[in-house]
């Protein structure tokens, strides 16, 4: 069996200090950069767009669960609204403007009871939750902002 020679490679001191500054100021850049996301979180969390987007797909979420759940199809659902199929598809697209209103007529047309409300900041939801609670299509609009 023929043995390898190894080559030790040593790094000088002034090697190592380069690359030792190296992962500091990466870490600097990191910090800097976490503080950047941490200030435009705190800024969606004032976002009224942002909140009404987030409020909006979550509903949106739980009436498509709902329909799931009873096998309902959009069509159906139009017919116990009285609306046109295709009204409910710009409001499960989230195209639509719809009102409190219409929200409640389509969780009682789905045998449910709408919930609403407000609470205290200190016990609002992350936004980072908010966040990933979004279709694909909204995260990609945020991140154009």
């Amino acid at each position: 069996m023929e043995r390898k020679k190894v080559k030790k490679y040593r790094k000088t001191t002034a090697q190592l200090d380069a690359e030792i500054d190296a992962v500091f100021a990466q870490s600097r850049s990191s910090a800097k950069a976490a503080g950047e996301v941490a200030r435009a979180v705190s800024a969606l969390d004032r976002d009224p767009a942002f909140l009404a987007d987030y409020w909006k797909s979550t509903f949106v979420e739980t009436v498509l669960k709902a329909m799931e759940e009873q096998k309902i199809t959009r069509k159906q659902l139009a017919n116990r609204l009285g609306r046109s199929p295709q009204y409910v598809g710009r409001i499960l697209n989230e195209t639509a403007n719809f009102t409190i209103e219409t929200m409640v007529k389509i969780a009682l047309a789905l045998d449910r009871q709408p919930y609403f409300g407000i609470h205290k900041n200190s016990e609002r939801v992350e936004t980072s939750e908010r966040l990933s609670a979004l279709p694909t299509h909204k995260k990609k609009k945020i991140r154009q902002i």
